[in-house]
């Protein structure tokens, strides 16, 4: 499960996996397309295919591509979604309350300086 979650840690594989859950059986070039990416970037989408292959998410036939299971991916995904949305207000509720500690230290700090 590591290796799963290592894989999809990246945002280009996470692209990827659902680039060929949309449309299974991409050839290389039509991904490298699908994707927006100019050609010169063949061998860094080799590589985040590799490592997604080499996860068992992805796996490659007559040199199309497809996801390994569509739907246990597509769960996966909103999975991380939803928890990536969850870490993120966590992080946004805690920067506020920095900040407010922050703002509360300086009027106290200027407070002893003018005494």
């Amino acid at each position: 499960m590591e290796s799963v979650l290592q894989a999809l840690a990246h945002l280009t594989r996470r692209e990827i996996v659902r680039e060929l859950r949309r449309s299974p059986g991409l050839k290389h070039m039509q991904l490298l397309s699908r994707l927006g990416l100019a050609k010169g970037k063949a061998g860094q989408l080799s590589n985040r295919i590799g490592e997604l292959e080499a996860a068992g998410l992805v796996a490659r036939t007559d040199g199309s591509y497809s996801v390994v299971d569509s739907d246990a991916m597509g769960r996966l995904l909103t999975a991380a979604a939803e928890v990536n949305v969850a870490a993120q207000r966590v992080l946004a509720e805690r920067a506020r309350t920095g900040v407010a500690d922050a703002e509360q230290l300086a009027r106290e700090v200027a407070a002893e300086n003018s005494e």
